[in-house]
């Protein structure tokens, strides 16, 4: 699910009708749109039913027009001309990966050329951009034949979809996790995500976390000589903190290992990555929480300097841009429960196809579940630090409308109770 703030009126809402209509003129009339209202946000959002830019109509039928919308959205996320990219890739036989760094034409071409019947058993793309507002440093044209070569399908192209060199409004989340199972020419699982969270950005800014997401798509069966995986990881960044992950490990045999034997452990592992940035997030959220309420609690209501001093444009502002970050971190959360529900499934399947024995399905079920205690955790804390927000948001507003009845009574002569 994605969530967008659209501009609020005065009344801070804006009315449906002209909700549906900016929703078409903006997006087009033929996408099922899942519009929300909230009382407490005092805002109105919409959502994608999913997926996002693929309909159903494309996925299954109209190839020439799909390829035409994907070629257009390739050449707007491909850089010009530069390359720069890293390709893992391990033969059955290597105790390690060999690690490429492209950054020319003609490497390139043969990085992305070897066919998976070359006898890879595990081979990583890894694409990057400067930032997340920036194309990734790889060409349209050997994007676009990378994609192909490798037949990914139509699923990972619609998580592509998600990525933008633009900003857009206050997008929260993609939402949507695509695994489906093939069976011919042999069995294979086929994984396709947008994973995102929060990483601290060392700005001197005044909200020291930014969102950033990462594109995932791999590919793992059984050709009978053992389990073997193919990955296209997008980051957002350079030296991001998983490329850096993935680079070590490819240099650690044990390390290589296991995600050879179990490829779901890479899954694991890029999910592990960003998953403890949570706790410092929410607990700065926690702390610009009792900054606020502190000001609101030592607010003298019956003095109306001290209160329209204190409840002010900037004070509400802050309240209200709390209170997106933390629903915006519910949202977020969730996706990620999606997520790991999905990769249990995939663990499930993997061991019922014969691809990973016993013991090695329980450590990887026992670390899923290690990292679904964290989730649950860091869900239940911002749950309780929105309802906590709206508390206050409730209060201020009972407090301004008092004292604005107050005043009028005043003016007219009657007097008034202290608030």
């Amino acid at each position: 699910m994605q969530r967008f703030v659209i501009g609020e009126q005065e009344s801070g809402y804006i009315e449906e009708k002209a909700l549906e209509d900016f929703l078409k003129m903006q997006f087009g009339s033929d996408k099922n749109y899942d519009i929300k209202k909230s009382d407490e946000a005092n805002y109105v959002y919409w959502s994608y039913s999913a997926p996002r830019e693929l309909n159903k109509a494309l996925l299954g039928a109209n190839p020439a027009s799909l390829r035409e919308r994907l070629v257009e959205h390739v050449w707007s996320i491909s850089a010009k001309k530069t390359l720069h990219f890293e390709v893992f890739e391990s033969k059955p036989n290597a105790k390690l990966p060999t690690k490429r760094t492209i950054q020319d034409q003609s490497t390139a071409e043969q990085a992305i050329s070897v066919p998976q019947s070359e006898g890879f058993d595990c081979k990583i793309f890894c694409l990057v951009q400067k930032d997340s507002l920036r194309p990734f440093l790889i060409t349209a044209p050997l994007l676009w034949n990378l994609l192909d070569t490798y037949k990914i399908p139509a699923h990972f192209l619609d998580v592509l979809f998600a990525v933008h060199t633009e900003t857009h409004i206050a997008e929260e989340s993609y939402g949507n996790v695509f695994l489906q199972t093939l069976v011919e020419p042999s069995p294979a699982f086929e994984l396709s995500y947008q994973l995102k969270y929060v990483e601290a950005n060392h700005r001197p800014s005044a909200f020291p976390w930014s969102t950033r997401r990462t594109e995932v798509f791999s590919r793992i069966w059984n050709a009978g000589e053992g389990v073997k995986s193919f990955w296209l990881i997008f980051h957002p960044k350079e030296d991001s903190e998983l490329s850096n992950r993935i680079s070590q490990k490819a240099q650690e045999q044990s390390q290589w290992s296991v995600i050879r034997q179990n490829p779901v452990r890479q899954h694991i592992d890029i999910l592990s990555t960003y998953l403890d940035n949570w706790r410092p997030f929410l607990g700065d959220l926690g702390t610009q929480y009792s900054e606020l309420k502190m000001l609101l609690w030592t607010t003298e209501f019956e003095d109306e300097a001290n209160f329209n001093r204190v409840l002010n444009f900037k004070s509400m502002r802050s309240l209200r841009g709390l209170e997106e970050r933390v629903q915006m971190a519910e949202v977020i959360l969730g996706q990620t429960a999606n997520l790991l529900q999905v990769l249990i499934e995939l663990n499930q399947n993997i061991f019922q196809s014969g691809m990973s024995d016993h013991k090695e399905f329980t450590i990887t079920e026992n670390a899923l579940n290690a990292i679904r205690v964290k989730l649950d955790g860091h869900q239940n804390s911002a749950q309780a630090l929105e309802i906590r927000i709206q508390g206050i948001l409730k209060l201020v507003s009972s407090a301004d409308q008092m004292t604005e009845e107050c005043r009028i009574l005043t003016l007219q002569g009657n007097g008034c109770s202290e608030p």
